[in-house]
This record gives C-alpha cells, structure tokens and sequence, in this order.
C-alpha cells in the first residue's frame, strides 16, 4: 500500500485512480473491523493533495479539460466512501442541501454542485441525514418527470443507512409511481450498505411476489 502514494500523486487521472482499487478492495474485504479506521486514514492522506488542488468546482477564471473534471469526480467519491473523511462529506452534504434549493417546490440550485457530482453529494447527505431529508428527496421524485433527476433522487434513496428509513426505500420499490425501469433502483442500493443485506435479503423473500410482478421476468429470475 505504501507504494501507491506516487500513483495516486500523479496529474493523469488513469494513474491517479489506479489505487482506488485496491485500497477499495483492503477497506471492504481484507481489512477487520480494528484496522479498517487504519485503511480509511492512509486513504485520506493518498488523496489529501489531490483534493487541496482539484477542490470542488475549477477555480476561477481556470478551464478545465474533461480529465480532470473525472479526476476531481473520482478523487471525492473516494475520499467521501472508502476514505469517510469528514470534511469531504461535510462539504458533499451542505452542497446537496443547497442543490435542493430553499423549498421542495422551487427550483434545483444547479449552482451549488457540477452535474458530475450532485449524484455522491445527495448520496452522502442522505447517508449523513434524517427522515426530513429522507422526505424531500422522494418528494423531488415524485414531483419530477426527468428520467435522470429522478434516478438521481431514488439512487440516494436507497443508500441510506438507517435502518427505519432503509425500510422506507425498500417499501418505495412497490409504490406505482415508479416506472419498471426504476423498481430495483433502491432495492439495490441497500443491498450495497453492507450492515443492511441481511435485512434486505428477508424483505426481498418476504416481498418476492409484489416485486417480481413488478418487474420484467428475464430480471425477476436473476
């Protein structure tokens, strides 16, 4: 591990991101409960430099190529998931809230976050939030016909951790207002939240009919 901090230094995003990989793999799988906070600190410092230089949004008067928009994507996405640095979701968080704008039925702040990273900011608030939060995301969905604001509501949705409102995203899976496309969106999304699988796996038995009725059969058998 100690060997990647040239990788993960580099201005090229594609050897930049290669570490993520692996310290990914370290944290979720080979590292125990003692030594995971050890994982999640060196993976913080890998990418300190790179959060300081690439921040959230180019500076001003900076163009940026595509790059290192992507780069800037990656490197948050890891710090605010496998590195859980606090201040990264701290900021991931006030910017999703502010992305939501000042009321649930006013306009989305496209300010407050590049297109490229509302989807982790909403993830992390919603990771971060409360049954307040929880409530005007799926009001955002039910309200909104935009195939890709609603996906982006319903991803958010369904990693969440709490165990009352995870059971609300699974419920949500059944609701009509979903279209087939979007009925597995939170299903799978707790099934991601490693402390949740167990519990998703009794609702899914329990709730094996409803959902395979709602959804196309080559997948329900999958």
């Amino acid at each position: 591990l100690a060997a990647l901090a040239p990788f993960a230094a580099d201005p090229t995003r594609t050897v930049a991101t290669a570490p993520m990989g692996l310290v990914g793999f370290t944290r979720d799988y080979v590292a125990d409960d003692a030594l995971r906070p050890r994982v999640e600190a060196y993976a913080r410092r890998l990418y300190a430099a790179q959060y300081r230089r690439l921040g959230w949004a180019p500076r001003a008067g900076v163009t940026e190529d595509g790059e290192t928009k992507l780069l800037r994507e990656s490197v948050i996405v890891f710090l605010a998931t496998t590195g859980r640095d606090p201040a990264v979701r701290a900021e991931a968080t006030r910017r999703a809230r502010a992305y939501l704008g000042a009321s649930d039925d006013g306009p989305l702040d496209d300010t407050a976050v590049s297109p490229e990273l509302v989807d982790v900011a909403l993830s992390i608030a919603m990771e971060e939030g409360d049954a307040a939060l929880f409530d005007r995301l799926e009001k955002r969905f039910r309200g909104s016909a935009d195939a890709v604001l609603r996906g982006r509501m319903l991803g958010a949705l369904g990693g969440v951790r709490d165990p009352v409102l995870g059971e609300r995203a699974l419920r949500l899976s059944l609701d009509p207002a979903l279209r087939v496309n979007e009925v597995l969106s939170t299903v799978g999304g707790q099934l991601s939240v490693p402390e949740r699988r167990d519990a998703v796996w009794t609702w899914i038995q329990a709730n094996y009919e409803p959902l395979s009725a709602r959804i196309a059969t080559t997948r329900a058998a999958d």
